[in-house]
């Protein structure tokens, strides 16, 4: 199946629905640039096994290739807003019921479109956290939501290349760290 780049919307919705003609019970949210931890995919694995049907990582490492700076991203559930949206993981029960999880013609602001529609559909989300972090964004200078945009935000916490990229290989950690400018 052949798809144009943009929207991404209609990329992700085209992607989805290649998706839905092979056999699986969970399917995770994740961008081209994050590296997921092996502990968290086994924490939201065993909580869709566990009946979960919307799974939510509790904290997001960002690392910046330009600058070598990290920082901590955590969903606060109790605020109800969205700080990031990769590393969810929904069950094939809730994705068969909503359909398409977003709008084709959006090309920013997908991970709330899609987070909204799903709790339309009455999934609540199941959050879970492991040590380190759940996953890590990797920034560039041509991110759609670079590092800047987060760093001084308010409960974004400090941290270094190793409190983000821990749960990444040596080989990887090294190419990203090797890629800061000077």
């Amino acid at each position: 199946m052949a798809c144009e780049n943009l929207p991404l919307g209609r990329k992700h919705n085209a992607a989805l629905a290649l998706a839905m003609q092979a056999d699986w019970q969970a399917m995770m949210v994740c961008p081209s640039d994050d590296f997921v931890s092996p502990a968290y995919v086994e924490a939201a694995t065993a909580a869709i096994a566990a009946g979960a049907d919307y799974v939510f990582p509790l904290s997001c490492g960002l690392f910046d290739v330009a600058t070598g700076q990290a920082c901590v991203l955590r969903h606060e559930p109790r605020r109800g807003w969205l700080m990031f949206g990769a590393g969810r993981m929904l069950s094939r029960r809730a994705a068969e019921a909503i359909g398409p999880l977003w709008t084709d013609d959006k090309n920013k602001g997908l991970d709330t479109d899609s987070h909204v529609r799903i709790l339309a559909h009455g999934f609540k989300p199941t959050f879970v956290d492991v040590e380190g972090v759940c996953l890590t964004d990797v920034k560039t200078d041509d991110n759609l939501w670079p590092y800047r945009t987060w760093a001084h935000r308010p409960g974004v916490r400090s941290s270094d290349a190793d409190g983000v990229l821990g749960h990444v290989s040596d080989d990887v950690r090294q190419a990203l760290l090797s890629a800061r400018r000077a």
